[in-house]
């Protein structure tokens, strides 16, 4: 529609421009300019009523979309879907905070609790031996966190080792073993 409103215009500006110019030669009549005059003035207007309802239909499909939005829920991350509390177009209310679970298994994270002297001969970084009991398999982690306290009850140190898992070797959950022997330090 919009493209007819301008060529309409481009056509009765034309004919205006030509009637003025036969006008001014004295081959038309002053009505007959008045007229195509109107004419344009008719088409400007009909261009302008198209351009409103555009904008209008361009607000509705701003608010039909906002209110799409509103009702999509986008994980704060990548990574696996492995629980869904929702289905699709199921409501969800705003107190409401777990629709879903989504686990990222790119770096596993393993935490002991081990003896303060065990805990003294690990550094920040350092890399250790880890054997995942299920599967036998022998892998290196490395050393993410030492806990500045040791838990007076139980005379342990908590300790934490990521395990590389880019292309998701190991499945999380799985038991492991820790061998106190450091392969390394950074």
């Amino acid at each position: 529609r919009r493209e007819a409103a301008e060529a309409e215009v481009a056509l009765q500006k034309r004919r205006v421009e030509k009637l003025e110019k036969l006008r001014r030669e004295g081959h038309s009549t002053q009505e007959e300019t008045e007229r195509a005059q109107a004419d344009y003035a008719i088409a400007v207007s009909q261009l302008r009523a198209v351009n409103e309802e555009l904008g209008r239909k361009q607000l509705e499909v701003a608010q039909i979309q906002a209110q799409i939005d509103r009702r999509h829920i986008a994980a704060p991350m990548d990574g696996i879907v492995t629980e869904l509390l929702k289905e699709p177009g199921e409501s969800v209310s705003a107190n409401e905070s777990h629709v879903a679970t989504v686990v990222q298994l790119e770096l596993l994270r393993v935490k002991f609790y081990i003896s303060t002297q065990d805990a003294q001969q690990l550094r920040q970084g350092s890399s250790v031996n880890l054997l995942l009991i299920e599967t036998g398999q022998e892998v290196e982690g490395t050393t993410e966190y030492i806990c500045p306290i040791t838990d007076a009850e139980s005379g342990t140190v908590r300790v934490e080792f990521v395990l590389e898992n880019a292309r998701g070797d190991y499945r999380s959950g799985l038991r492991c073993k820790w061998q106190p022997m450091t392969t390394g330090q950074p």
